[in-house]
């Protein structure tokens, strides 16, 4: 974030205070965030080589994590 100007520094202030509130939560029952962070680990090497585009990374994130969750249905019935 840039913090040259008066008005910058006061935004990145308020940012960093809000960091203390900020948390990440479960948002399905059907896959773990670990098993979803595996997926992009799988997966977002290739774009940050420049072997994939981000579109493309983009559409097999959605294909991988949708098949996860799929997956994950079925095991709860």
């Amino acid at each position: 974030m840039p913090a040259q100007e008066d008005y910058q520094k006061r935004v990145l202030k308020v940012q960093n205070a809000e960091l203390k509130h900020f948390s990440v939560i479960a948002y399905t029952p059907y896959a773990t965030a670990d098993s979803l962070y595996a997926l992009f680990n799988q997966e977002a090497p290739a774009a940050m080589n420049g072997r994939m585009s981000v579109d493309a990374l983009a559409g097999r994130l959605n294909s991988a994590m949708n098949e996860q969750l799929k997956r994950g249905k079925e095991q709860v019935g």
